[in-house]
Parts: structure tokens; C-alpha cells; sequence
């Protein structure tokens, strides 16, 4: 689990007391990670276990000698607000320094825990003594170089500076460039992706025992340059962009759609154990065309996704076609999978796409925006700004029956919906109802008090999940009770959307996307 430690000024120290960042519970890293965006480094380093790159929203950590990524410490572990722009790695306990123009942090991966101390015009440059590696780190201030001892709780004014041939510091990326001319000739080549968009380097260090060399970009994330044969390896790691929008579970991972304000836009793919990360950004010339994706779902025709601009279809091997529900105000909000296709919830009302593309429409339901989607073999239930609605696939009648008539919150706008087995679920933007077949409907009340506004529905045995704009919380049917988790800290931003697998329920959050063992949450 990650601690944290607060550290507060008094006048004429920089003091560190222990107080508690965030409201949240301690969660270890088994139980919850959260994937940010790390494309953007400000500051890296490297010590004889860990490459540390230090990003706007996150630190990532890569660990040399088990060859595996460890879960990133994010902000709602303690990570700075402000931007990190100086690193250097201390060899005395394998802890990672960050200098912000804020103040100092400092993380250990062993203890898995974080210090912050305040430093009055923040952090200019940190410095180890090779000679005496346990007798503190040399910060340079605003004022000058101060000393924090080793294990100290304040920083004092240095008196004696390290010899210059013992002095431990981290590298500009022109001192880099200047070793190693390479760098400068291979720069079009290291800084280009694949869609010919051109990158800077941000920051360097070296890495010990060995010739290579950690770069920072400005948007390509982490690079190790081997100098010996001139090559160079890309560290993929995290979202596209710094928010999910929506998440899918397929073998072996999840698929991700990036947020509508993320700088890139497009798919991730995210491996069960974080270790693989595959990006799609669409054709190199066009790209996906869309600004939001409200729903994904994977088939063996491809991966689906629902967007502002109708549906986009991702076929095996990379084609992509996009397809117009020819609607007024054909935005797409939600899939429901059938057996030869989907049934898509847009502006203007219900449609059906097929495996092959071909789009019918539901005669009567246009008109009206549908919120949500689900399909049994021979009933649709939907959710639209007036209410539920079921249509009958095999009388292809539209009907509000009376057990929903009889029941006013489902006259409401019903923005989730989903199936349990045969139990089908409902949420309004307050409240969640329910009805196991051939039952009345059980009315749950509201919940907006304690996980804000609600947004989405993921089924799972036994229960279901429901997301919303201040946390989310587990349903059990057997026993009518909730639990809730809406600590502070607990998620990095409000429910986009969910998905549940054997092992993990994953959240899709404006802060990034959420990884919970479900045996820690239940």
C-alpha cells in the first residue's frame, strides 16, 4: 500500500510532519492501480534496479531485473500536482528524489511509500556526495544549497559541498547530446511515431552498469538508447491519454477508448497483468474522425464502438469503417450484443447493425434519444429520455407494459441498463430498480448521496456494479445491500464507464482507468 507523509514549512525550515494526503482507503497494489497517461516526462532516472520516469500525472516505475513495469504511483497515491522537472535516484535506500517548483518528494519503492517537503521557491537542482552516499541530498533553492540529512525531517543551509569529481547530479539533455553526437543525427529517426508527428527530448539519464541511457519526450513517452549498436527501445506504458471514456473486457485484457479531451484519440489495449500496451489511433491520414466514445464491445467481426460520430467498426487486421445510422442526430450512446449483431442506442433512436455492417432500423422508436441497451433472444429493453421501453423481436412491437407503467421512477430518464441472468436492472440518474423474472419491481431509492450522480452498470454474479460522478458501489440481490466506495482517493475521477472480468472490475474514469481485484473489493 502507498503512504503518504506530508511536509509543511516553518519559518526558516522546511519540516516534514506525517499527515495523510487523501481521505482514502490503503489500498496495495494487488488490489487497485491506477493506468494514467505517461506520454509526457518531465524528468528520469535510473538506479541499479529501477528506471523511474517521472510524467505529468504519474511515476512510472521499471523494474531491470524482474524485466516487468510495477504499478505507477499516481496523485491519488500522493504524486505531485505540480510538474516534476528534476529527478535523481539515491543509491543509499533505492528511493526516487523529485523536485517540483513546489517542493521535494520522495518515493520508495521497497517501503512503497511517499514524503513531500515544501521548499520556498521550490526545487532547483539535487546533488548526492559519491564520497559519503548516507550523508543526505544537497537541494538547491532559491537561496542557495541547504542539506536534508538522511532520514531528516528538515532541510538546513549546506556548509560543505561535495568535491566536483564525487558530486552525484542529474544530466541536461545537452550534456547527453554532447557525449553521445548520435543522439543529435538520430533525432528525426527516435522522435518521429509512426504517424510522422515529431517529439523533444525532455530529460536523460544514465543508466548504471550499462552503456544505455533513458530519455524523456514530450509526448512519446520514455526511450532506452543503447549506444553500443545504435538502437533504441520505446517504453510503452499507460493510457493514450490521460481519461477513459470507455472500457471493454476481452482474452487476455481490456480495450480502452480515450477520453473526448485526451490530446490523441483513439484505443488501448491493456493487458491483465499491465505489462502489454497497444495503441490505435485509426488510418494514419484520417484517424477515427470522433471526439467521444460512450461504448465498446469486442465480437469476432471486430471492435465496436459507439461514438459521436455514429459507430466505428474496427475490423481483424486493422480496417476500419465507420457507420452512419442515418438519423437525425445519429449520435451513439450505448451497444447491446445480439447473436448475429448489436443493437445501438443513439440521438434519434434504436437501430440494429449486423455482423456485416448493414443497419435496420426500429420502426416507431425514432424521435427520442436512447440512453441504454440491453437484449435477451426475443425482448430489447431500452432506456430513453421519457422512460423504459422494451421492444418485442419477435412481434417487433414497441410496448411499455404495465408492470413499468405501475412504477413512476421508470418514467424517469433511465441512463443505465443491464441483465443479471435473467435479472434486469435499471438506474436513473438517482436510483437504481430491478425485477427477477416474473416479479414486481424493487425501487432501491436513491443513492445519489453517496455515489453522486450514477452513470453506468456492469453485471457480475450475485450483483451489480454501479458507477457515478463521486465513487461506486456493488449491489447484492440476495441481500438488498450495498457497498459502497466513496472514500476521497479511491478513484481519480468521476465513472465514465465499467467492465468485469474473473478477476478484476475495471473502471473507466476522467482520471485514468481503474484495475480492482474484485477479491479486495468483496
Amino acid at each position: 500500500m502507498v503512504k503518504q507523509a506530508a511536509l509543511f514549512l516553518l519559518p526558516g525550515l522546511s519540516v516534514a510532519l506525517p499527515v495523510v494526503g487523501q481521505t482514502s482507503r490503503l489500498w496495495r497494489p494487488e488490489e487497485r492501480v491506477v493506468l494514467p497517461d505517461l506520454r509526457f516526462v518531465g524528468a528520469v532516472a535510473a538506479d541499479d534496479s529501477y528506471l523511474f520516469i517521472a510524467s505529468r500525472h504519474a511515476l512510472g516505475l521499471y523494474d531491470r531485473r524482474m524485466m516487468r513495469w510495477l504499478p505507477p504511483v499516481t496523485r491519488v497515491d500522493g504524486y505531485p500536482a505540480a510538474a516534476v522537472t528534476i529527478a535523481l535516484a539515491d543509491p543509499s535506500d533505492r528511493s526516487i528524489w523529485l523536485g517540483t517548483r513546489e517542493g521535494l518528494f520522495n518515493y520508495s519503492p521497497l517501503l512503497q511509500e511517499i514524503r513531500r517537503i515544501s521548499i520556498v521557491g521550490g526545487v532547483r537542482m539535487l546533488m548526492l556526495d559519491a564520497a559519503n552516499p548516507v550523508g543526505g541530498l544537497y537541494v538547491r533553492t532559491a537561496t542557495g544549497w541547504e542539506l536534508l540529512p538522511l532520514g531528516g525531517m528538515a532541510t538546513f543551509p549546506a556548509t560543505n559541498l561535495p568535491s566536483l569529481q564525487n558530486r552525484i547530479m542529474p544530466l541536461s539533455i545537452e550534456q547527453v547530446i554532447r557525449s553521445l553526437p548520435m543522439l543529435e543525427g538520430m533525432r528525426s529517426f527516435v522522435l518521429t511515431d509512426d504517424r510522422l508527428r515529431t517529439y523533444r527530448y525532455t530529460a536523460a539519464a544514465r543508466v548504471p552498469h550499462s552503456e544505455e541511457v533513458l530519455l524523456g519526450t514530450d509526448g512519446l513517452g520514455a526511450i532506452l538508447l543503447d549506444p553500443l549498436t545504435a538502437t533504441f527501445t520505446r517504453l510503452d506504458f499507460g493510457l493514450m491519454g490521460q481519461g477513459a471514456g470507455a472500457v471493454t473486457v476481452v482474452p487476455g485484457g481490456v480495450w480502452v477508448a480515450a477520453l473526448r479531451d485526451s490530446e490523441r484519440r483513439g484505443f488501448t489495449f491493456v493487458s491483465d497483468d499491465l505489462q502489454r500496451f497497444e495503441y490505435d489511433e485509426g488510418p494514419r491520414v484520417t484517424g477515427f474522425g470522433l471526439r467521444s466514445v460512450r461504448s465498446v464491445v469486442m465480437r469476432a467481426s471486430g471492435l465496436w464502438a459507439a461514438t459521436d460520430a455514429g459507430i466505428v467498426w474496427v475490423r481483424p487486421g486493422g480496417d476500419v469503417r465507420r457507420i452512419d445510422i442515418e438519423l437525425p442526430l445519429a449520435e451513439s450512446y450505448a451497444l447491446a450484443p445480439s447473436d448475429s449483431g448489436l443493437w445501438v442506442g443513439t440521438a434519434g433512436g434504436l437501430a440494429f447493425v449486423d455482423d456485416f455492417g448493414v443497419v435496420s432500423h426500429v420502426a416507431g422508436a425514432l424521435g427520442r434519444p436512447v440512453f441504454a441497451v440491453s437484449a435477451t433472444e426475443d425482448s430489447v429493453w431500452f432506456g430513453t429520455s421519457d422512460g423504459l421501453v422494451v421492444y418485442s423481436t419477435h412481434s417487433r412491437e414497441l410496448l411499455v407494459p404495465a408492470l413499468i407503467a405501475s412504477e413512476p421512477q421508470l418514467l424517469d430518464p433511465i441512463i443505465a441498463t443491464a441483465l443479471v441472468g435473467d435479472t434486469l436492472v435499471v438506474a436513473t440518474q438517482q436510483r437504481v430498480l430491478w425485477r427477477a423474472p416474473d416479479g414486481a419491481w424493487q425501487n432501491e431509492g436513491r443513492i445519489v448521496s453517496n455515489i453522486g450522480l450514477l452513470r453506468k452498470l456492469a453485471p457480475d454474479s450475485g450483483g451489480i456494479w454501479i458507477g457515478g460522478d463521486q465513487g461506486f458501489a456493488f449491489f447484492r440481490f440476495a441481500f438488498r445491500e450495498f457497498t459502497f466506495f466513496n472514500a476521497r482517493g479511491d478513484i481519480p475521477g468521476r465513472v465514465r464507464d465499467m467492465a468485469v472480468s474473473n478477476e478484476y472490475l475495471w473502471i473507466a474514469t476522467e482520471g485514468g482507468l481503474v484495475r480492482f481485484s474484485k477479491r479486495a473489493l468483496l
